[in-house]
């Protein structure tokens, strides 16, 4: 798995880490993942570090797909704020 995610509830915080290749899959996971954890709470931020990342691998379809998810669980992150640090 190129992706993980730790949550730092006393910072509010969200932190999840890609590295090598990210597939569309893992993003997908990693994201199915962090919001059935029991540590997660709306209005956490997310910081999604890809500066290791040396490639996102997916289709146009998968961009739908993780569209598709987000607004699934849009109840459970609705009041958090996101930022995303590449190279």
């Amino acid at each position: 798995m190129a992706m993980i995610y730790r949550i730092f509830p006393d910072l509010n915080i969200a932190y999840l880490k890609a590295s090598k290749e990210v597939t569309a899959n893992e993003i997908l996971t990693a994201g199915a993942e962090l919001f059935a954890d029991t540590d997660w709470k709306n209005g956490f931020n997310i910081l999604i570090d890809y500066t290791d990342t040396l490639e996102v691998v997916f289709e146009a379809e998968d961009i739908n797909r993780i569209v598709h998810q987000d607004r699934q669980h849009e109840r459970l992150f609705n009041k958090s704020k996101c930022a995303i640090v590449a190279s």
